[in-house]
C-alpha cells in the first residue's frame, strides 16, 4: 500500500504505477481521484486473461468485502499508509484477521497500539540478514520483540538465511520464509524448504509460490 499525494493509500507495491496501469509516475505524485481513474492493465501482462479495468483499489474497496472471510497481510510501504490502514482495519474490528507486515521498524507500534495481535517484520536481503545471522543477531531479535514484532520473514535466497533463521527462532520470533529469486521457493521446492527451515509460514508476491510451478 502506498499513499497518494492527498494521503489516501492505494493497493500498489512499487513506487510507481507503471507496471500496473497505462499511466506513468510515482504513486505519491498523483491525487486519489487520478489513481481512481487510471486504466489498470496489469492482468494482461501477467497473463491471467482478465479485462482491463478502471481504478486502483483503496482499503475501502477491499477489506469490508472480505471481513470475516479471509486473512490479510497488509504491507504499508510508507508511514501515512500505515496509520490509515491500522485505523481503518481497527475501526472494522479486523485486527485478528490481519498479519500486518513491514520493512519499517516504526510501523510495529502503529499496529500493535491499535490491538493487532500479530506483526511481521520483513527482512531485506543483504546486510540485515547478516546482522541477524551474526554475533549481534540475538540483540537485534530482542529489539524486534521489544518493538512489538511477533513474526519475521527471512529471504531464503540470502547466503545468511540459515544463521538468521536459527537466531530468530532461538530468540522467540515466529519465522517465515520468502525469496527474492523467482527460481526458488516454488511449490516444487516446498518440501526441501520445509525440511531445511521448518518455517511457520510462507510469504511471497509470486502467485505461483503456493499454487504450483509453471515450469
Amino acid at each position: 500500500w502506498r499513499a497518494s499525494r492527498d494521503r489516501i493509500p492505494f493497493d500498489v507495491h512499487n513506487l510507481t504505477v507503471d507496471q500496473y496501469t497505462t499511466s506513468s509516475g510515482a504513486v505519491s505524485s498523483f491525487m486519489a481521484v487520478q489513481l481512481r481513474n487510471m486504466t489498470v492493465d496489469c492482468s494482461s501482462w501477467f497473463g491471467f486473461g482478465f479485462p482491463d479495468r478502471v481504478g486502483l483499489l483503496t482499503p475501502e474497496d477491499v477489506f469490508p468485502r472480505f471481513k470475516g472471510k479471509a486473512l490479510f497481510s497488509p504491507e504499508p510501504k510508507d508511514t501515512t499508509s500505515a496509520y490509515y490502514i491500522a485505523d481503518y482495519l481497527a475501526g472494522l474490528g479486523m485486527q485478528k484477521q490481519c498479519f500486518p507486515t513491514t520493512f519499517i521498524d516504526a510501523h510495529a507500534q502503529i499496529f500493535r497500539s491499535r490491538g493487532f495481535p500479530f506483526m511481521v517484520r520483513n527482512v531485506e536481503a543483504g546486510g540485515q540478514h547478516a546482522t541477524l545471522a551474526g554475533a549481534g543477531g540475538p540483540a537485534r531479535v530482542a529489539e524486534l520483540l521489544g518493538l512489538g514484532f511477533t513474526h519475521i520473514a527471512i529471504d531464503v535466497a540470502d547466503a545468511s538465511a540459515a544463521g538468521a533463521i536459527a537466531n530468530c527462532k532461538s530468540g522467540g520470533l515466529n519465522v517465515g520464509v520468502y525469496t527474492s529469486s523467482t527460481l526458488l521457493c516454488r511449490q516444487s521446492q516446498k518440501a526441501e524448504i520445509d525440511a531445511l527451515y521448518q518455517p511457520a509460514f510462507y510469504a511471497s508476491e509470486d502467485p505461483v509460490y503456493m499454487a504450483g510451478d509453471v515450469a
